[in-house]
């Protein structure tokens, strides 16, 4: 997991320095939401599966390819004994290829897992093209800590929930989500943030019936003084944009 860090991002307004920036983990949902509405039923969204068991996740793009956080894929062992659950079946991952723009933390915080055998019982979700995604509602899906955004992570149960946030900006290929309050007008019926164990989650977005991935969840930050803690109202969470990764997604 990426370690704690001080960033200078520039802003498409103004430059501010950001607090502490920490992995993005869990899904955080509203507290005045009741807790099981973000849960999912069994089984739902197969090609969404966890690279260590609650804490840290990818999804299935290619019957032979999944897409996961850099961040959490380092962690792989990379002698091909690591194995993962993807459906009712049993995998190992034979390759990491990480994005060449990936310093070790942050941004361009995304990597490619090769799977041994294909995949053939589950079937993958195509990555999302158009670089249209501020101002769109996405699924945010993980099986890490559950909370609220007046109290952060609670506690952690290995269930599938998912949230929904908006696309707020774009920067430096991060899709940026601001964790809103009951009372902001922009909050969605199920808002809600990646929480501890989530990193390299999808962010989901449906078009004409069909689910795209839109991004991986990387890392959150606050932008305010003092800092709401993790999975608080006010955090922003980043995704990394697979639309403007989809060159290199596409030549490995």
């Amino acid at each position: 997991m990426i370690r704690p860090s001080r960033l200078l991002v520039p802003l498409a307004l103004l430059l501010l320095f950001l607090l502490p920036a920490t992995p993005a983990y869990a899904i955080i949902g509203r507290h005045d939401v009741a807790a099981e509405s973000y849960l999912q039923p069994a089984g739902a969204h197969p090609a969404v599966f966890d690279i260590f068991p609650g804490n840290g996740a990818a999804t299935l793009i290619a019957p032979e390819w999944a897409v996961t956080a850099a961040h959490v894929a380092q962690a792989i062992p990379p002698d091909g004994s690591h194995e993962v659950q993807i459906g009712a079946g049993t995998y190992q991952v034979v390759q990491v290829v990480t994005h060449p723009e990936w310093s070790g933390v942050h941004f361009h915080d995304v990597a490619l897992v090769q799977l041994s055998p294909p995949v053939s019982a589950v079937p993958p979700l195509p990555i999302y093209r158009s670089e249209d995604e501020v101002g769109q509602i996405v699924s945010l899906l993980g099986r890490g800590d559950y909370g609220d955004g007046e109290n952060g992570a609670l506690g952690a149960d290995g269930q599938l929930r998912a949230a929904t946030n908006r696309v707020e900006r774009e920067e430096s290929g991060s899709l940026w989500l601001r964790f809103d309050a009951p009372d902001n007008e922009h909050v969605t019926e199920l808002e809600g943030v990646a929480g501890p164990g989530d990193s390299g989650g999808p962010a989901l977005l449906e078009k004409d019936g069909e689910l795209f991935v839109v991004g991986v969840a990387s890392f959150s930050l606050s932008l305010e003084q003092p800092a709401p803690g993790p999975g608080r109202y006010g955090i922003f969470d980043t995704y990394t944009s697979l639309s403007r990764a989809q060159a290199w997604l596409d030549a490995v």
